[in-house]
């Protein structure tokens, strides 16, 4: 799980310097955004909501784009549906 997150970190940096946009965390992206696009493997959007139960607000637009994953789910487990 470390090796991981100091990946995650270095990938962050690198998106950062090559495209000029500000990396941060799923809670932090909730509070200085009105959209989020949440583009995830499959297999990783469990790990992704569960951080945005909660901060995500009826506010906020979530655009998913995941072709197995369908809205619906998405809206259910943010407590929308």
């Amino acid at each position: 799980m470390r090796l991981q997150r100091i990946k995650l970190r270095a990938q962050a940096h690198e998106i950062e310097q090559r495209y000029g946009v500000r990396a941060v965390d799923v809670a932090k992206a909730t509070q200085i955004a009105n959209t989020l696009l949440i583009a995830v493997k499959p297999q990783d959007i469990a790990g992704l909501l569960s951080p945005l139960v909660g901060p995500v607000a009826a506010s906020h637009l979530v655009i998913p784009v995941s072709a197995v994953v369908p809205p619906r789910f998405i809206a259910r487990q943010l407590g929308a549906a």
